[in-house]
């Protein structure tokens, strides 16, 4: 196996929490006069890099400390290091796993003396790196080994050769390496402006729910003869910023007379033309109502630039045109629904949506049984949102809210289903919200009350859930006709990853036994009530570390939020009419 000989930093201790400079040259210090004699090398390759399409990041190798066991598991914290080149901006780090390959003992060492069968790296999870929320900027890229005898690092860590460029969250991602260098980059687009540029629009119209646009975007005194020489984005950015920015990928078009028009008639810039991928217009079904600047974006290796159009894009619901009249709209459900309408999480939604009512982390059992009356002491010892949760979930009085807010539309998912089950009380139902009802003071009460869930009573509750899916089909049939429901079939995620964090990974038993529950409630429900079914769960979605209620299996990371409200306008069928703004 090829290896990288490299030079090491060697510091003694933990992780500070400190920027990467600080802590090594404290602990090369400590280090260096524990073992002056003792020279140690680290000892890393990095043979596989693969830039994604959703910014995700996924690498493969080994890095090792020469003379030091790799036997096992658990012996090294492994970091993937991101240098700003920047001098005033922040570093960052992201945590790489620990997986075997036996070959490396035999590669590194042929005498056999030294076990290195644990020192392959990889991402956590094997799920990659989410670079969508890596600050703006260029980076090189580095590594750390931590052990009991010291902090190794390294800070330039190469890789194989390769350049590969994506589009996510509004910015181009790259991953770049000469085989000596491994740059990243995430670079904001729009781009600067540029006015030393050729710019001509040759196209820009509508017909249906189609955008279709092309032109010249030449900067001055650059070859641009073969595809992928210059990559081209569109940007549509809501003027009052209520609905956020949407950007996508442009195709080149071959124009050979591009040199003629710029001047530049020696140049063979024939492939700096944009236009939608062949030329069969942008899907505009999934963008919000509201008023778009329009701008083109070129990038060039690691320059990004922008021209923007005189234009805007006009959306509208011709429904709701009104903000006074927007849809409406109750939940039954959990955070996994709730949070699309919290203005930190999702900060657009206001613009979208009216919330009525929430029948919130509490079962469909339980909201379709008798009502249960308590004295007040027994929600004594809850906080004031608890206090509400459980008071809501014992006297089913969102059933009365829905007969008179008349919602539009009725958004359901299952997680309390789920998660928590039910408890038995005066021959009725409540949830049994482990995470809330054991704080109230009456709880103590309840010891001895059955509890039936999917685990424990699997053929009961589902027998309890079926029925009680049935008799909310017939309320609603009854009370609310003009109401749609809609089923947000959400799952639990099975790590949580996120930057200057060494993640988790959830126990993947327990996930996997929760997921099969809610898959065959949700397909209960789809059968009782017809709903329709809203999936924003992308291939490869994890939870955020940084999530604004700390991580868990259902606290995502962007991408779901960013295309919630997106897939469920369009699976409501909302007819939209587009037009530019000249």
């Amino acid at each position: 196996m090829p290896s990288s000989n490299t030079s090491a930093t060697v510091g003694a201790g933990g992780d500070s929490g400190q920027s990467n400079s600080d802590a090594t040259d404290t602990s090369t210090d400590r280090y260096s006069s524990k073992r002056e004699n003792e020279t140690k090398q680290l000892k890393c390759e990095i043979n596989e890099v693969r830039l994604m399409k959703n910014g995700v990041l996924h690498c493969n190798g080994y890095a090792v400390v020469l003379g030091h066991s790799s036997d096992r598991y658990g012996l090294t914290k492994n970091r993937l290091i991101l240098t700003n080149e920047d001098a005033e901006g922040d570093d960052y780090w992201y945590p790489l796993a620990t997986i075997k390959n036996p070959s490396l003992t035999h590669a590194l060492d042929p005498a056999g003396r030294i076990d290195y069968s644990h020192g392959a790296v990889t991402t956590l999870g094997e799920a990659g790196i989410n670079l969508s929320s890596l600050p703006p900027g260029k980076y090189t890229v580095g590594l750390s080994i931590e052990r009991a005898e010291g902090v190794y690092s390294l800070q330039n860590l190469q890789a194989p050769e390769h350049m590969n460029w994506t589009l996510a969250e509004n910015a181009a991602l790259g991953s770049v390496s000469d085989g000596k260098k491994w740059t990243l980059y995430r670079l904001p687009v729009p781009g600067r402006s540029i006015s030393d540029a050729y710019f001509e629009s040759t196209q820009l119209e509508i017909e249906k729910s189609k955008l279709y646009l092309q032109g010249y975007f030449v900067p001055h005194g650059k070859d641009f003869p073969a595809w992928g020489s210059i990559q081209y984005y569109l940007s549509m950015a809501s003027v009052d910023k209520r609905q956020g920015q949407v950007t996508v990928e442009l195709a080149n078009g071959n124009r050979p007379n591009a040199q003629v028009l710029t001047g530049d008639s020696w140049r063979d810039q024939s492939k700096a033309y944009y236009a939608t991928p062949k030329y069969e217009g942008l899907d505009l079904t999934n963008i919000l109502p509201g008023n778009y600047v329009l701008s083109i974006t070129g990038r060039v290796g690691d320059d990004v630039f922008t021209r923007y159009l005189d234009e805007k894009l006009n959306v509208k619901d011709p429904q709701y045109q009104n903000e006074d009249k927007l849809p409406t709209v109750s939940i039954i459900g959990s955070c996994v629904t709730r949070d699309n309408f919290n203005g930190e999480i999702s900060p657009f939604w206001k613009s979208l949506w009216q919330i009525e009512s929430t029948f919130y982390q509490s079962s469909i059992i339980s909201l379709m049984s008798e009502s249960i009356e308590v004295s007040e002491q027994f929600y004594d010892g809850l906080n004031v949102h608890d206090k509400e949760v459980v008071t809501r979930d014992l006297s089913k009085s969102f059933l009365g809210e829905l007969v008179t807010d008349q919602p539009d539309i009725l958004l359901v998912d299952l997680f309390a289903d789920t998660r928590f089950g039910v408890l038995e009380i005066e021959n009725s139902w409540i949830t049994n919200n482990e995470w809330k009802l054991p704080n109230a003071n009456g709880y103590q009460d309840l010891n001895s009350h059955r509890r039936v869930n999917g685990q424990n009573a699997e053929d009961e509750f589902f027998s309890l859930f079926k029925n009680k899916c049935a008799a909310l089909r017939l309320f609603l049939d009854e009370n609310l006709p003009n109401t749609v429901v809609c089923l947000n079939s959400a799952r639990n995620v099975y790590m949580h990853r996120g930057i200057n964090t060494n993640g988790q990974k959830f126990s993947y038993e327990h996930i996997l036994q929760l997921n099969q529950l809610w898959s065959r409630l949700d397909e209960q429900f789809i059968q009782t009530m017809n709903p329709l079914t809203v999936d924003s769960m992308a291939p490869g979605l994890q939870a955020d570390s940084h999530h604004r209620w700390g991580p868990g299996p259902v606290h995502y990371e962007k991408a779901y939020y960013s295309s919630f409200h997106s897939r469920l306008r369009k699976g409501l069928g909302r007819e939209m009419m587009f037009s530019i703004i000249r």
